[in-house]
């Protein structure tokens, strides 16, 4: 389970409490109250299995590995998904994981991330 009802945006809070929110956010995207590796892990690969067929995802995937030099670090897109759930991207992509769960074609979001991956390239 992956919860989608975020409100509030943990880059627009500076210093440690914009970093504080990001944890807790992330926490509570997965259903986690508390950080466990394994857990995280889990949840993922879980969440990798769920996008990886989806082509709006396909896409961003092969823009992160094209464009971001951590990826290598990783096996292919789950070492993208892996960076889209830093805190650098985080917020962008739960709000294109949030339009994909609510079945919301619209693309602004998609290019919002796309924009964002290119301009940190």
């Amino acid at each position: 389970m992956f919860n989608t009802d975020i409100s509030e945006n943990y880059q627009d809070i500076s210093g440690d409490l914009g970093d504080t929110t990001y944890r807790k956010q992330l926490l509570y995207f997965f259903d986690l109250k508390e950080y466990d590796d394994n857990e995280i892990i889990k949840k993922t690969n879980e969440l990798y299995e769920m996008l990886k067929n989806n082509n709006n995802f396909i896409e961003i995937f092969k823009l992160i590995n094209a464009n971001n030099l951590y990826a290598t670090l990783f096996k292919e897109d789950e070492g993208a998904l892996i960076i889209l759930l830093s805190f650098d991207y985080f917020y962008n992509f739960y709000l294109c994981f949030k339009d994909y769960i609510n079945k919301n074609d619209s693309k602004e979001n998609f290019e919002l991330l796309k924009n964002l991956i290119l301009k940190n390239n």
